[in-house]
């Protein structure tokens, strides 16, 4: 099991390298293979459909500390 706010992966663009945390206690079940490939950009381009990082399953399903919420999602 991975803890909230542990180190996931590195993004790195450019010359910006960004840490990405694991934003709740869970199990990861799936990395996005395309940011593993050429498709570097597909974080940008394509964020609502392949710009996933990885699939989490919580361990406290309903937990949401910490989380966005939909209302400040949208703002």
């Amino acid at each position: 099991m991975t803890k909230q706010g542990e180190v996931i992966c590195s993004i790195h663009f450019d010359d910006y390298q960004i840490q990405v945390h694991m934003p709740v206690d869970g199990k990861i079940i799936s990395i996005n293979d395309l940011l593993r490939t050429k498709e570097k950009d597909v974080l940008l381009q394509q964020p609502e459909n392949n710009g996933w990082i990885v699939l989490v399953v919580p361990s406290r399903m309903y937990d949401k500390a910490g989380l966005l919420s939909l209302e400040n999602y949208k703002k």
